[in-house]
């Protein structure tokens, strides 16, 4: 009787073994291998315009990389800033335009440019490429500040709007070199500027999203005199023509011209 059991337990074993390797006799079958498949050519890059002097901005400047085996499909081709990927503009099979990326801090010193195309197994070779910061941290904010608008004067000075609490914000002066001063202190039930400009006689005007538009004195102070209220809007932006009026908008869908002498008209 045991004798039987385990006769019957050995053949039942043996039996599994043969199903799973008679199962695996073909060890190509689904496989994703294509010994037929073909690939695109290599792209090649010959040259990367303009050269690197003058030095183009990352992020702004508009580039042309020439070259070989490019798609003239836009989608298919893909341009690397070491691993940055580029906005492309147009393609042809010989040229692609596109727009120097912004890059990640700390910013290289060397760039290495590199092509690939949807079909191709391989990238292009590399070419060396230096760019410059086109954006940089100016102004020197400490934790803890937010910076709004902005307006700069005619010798490069920025006034921006800041706040160090929710509920109170004044100006800054920055000059070119980055040297910050107070040019209005916070003013309380300000929680931020919507907008500054540089207007006639060195005055800066300011909106806030009330219905008065806001003028500082040249030199700066401690209070704003409210230079023009348009009752019923809120004006959140502003900006001056030739003649030294203001044109004003806000939370509705007119448009106001404020002359010097506070005259409203409303288009």
């Amino acid at each position: 009787m045991r004798t039987f059991a385990r006769t019957t337990t050995f053949l039942s074993f043996a039996a599994l073994i043969i199903l799973f390797v008679s199962g695996c006799d073909n060890p190509k079958t689904g496989s994703i291998y294509d010994p037929n498949v073909t690939f695109r050519l290599q792209p090649t890059i010959a040259s990367v315009s303009p050269p690197v002097s003058p030095t183009p901005f990352a992020g702004m400047d508009t580039m042309v990389i020439t070259g070989t085996n490019f798609s003239s499909v836009l989608a298919e081709d893909n341009v690397l800033f070491n691993s940055t990927q580029a906005a492309l503009l147009k393609a042809t099979t010989t040229k692609i335009t596109l727009v120097a990326p912004m890059l990640p801090a700390p910013f290289p010193d060397s760039i290495a440019i590199r092509v690939s195309v949807f079909g191709s197994d391989m990238f292009s070779n590399a070419v060396q490429y230096k760019l410059k910061e086109g954006v940089v941290t100016f102004g020197k904010l400490i934790t803890g500040e937010l910076a709004s608008s902005v307006t700069t004067d005619a010798a490069g000075n920025i006034y921006s709007g800041y706040s160090a609490s929710a509920i109170e914000a004044g100006i800054l002066k920055i000059t070119p070199a980055g040297v910050r001063s107070s040019y209005a202190p916070g003013t309380a039930g300000v929680a931020a500027w919507s907008s500054f400009k540089m207007g006639p006689g060195g005055y800066v005007y300011g909106a806030r999203n009330v219905r008065a538009i806001y003028r500082y004195s040249p030199g700066g102070g401690s209070s704003a005199v409210l230079w023009q209220q348009i009752i019923g809007t809120t004006l959140s932006d502003l900006d001056f023509d030739q003649s030294g009026n203001a044109w004003v908008g806000g939370n509705n869908s007119n448009v106001y011209r404020i002359a010097q002498d506070k005259t409203v008209s409303s288009y």
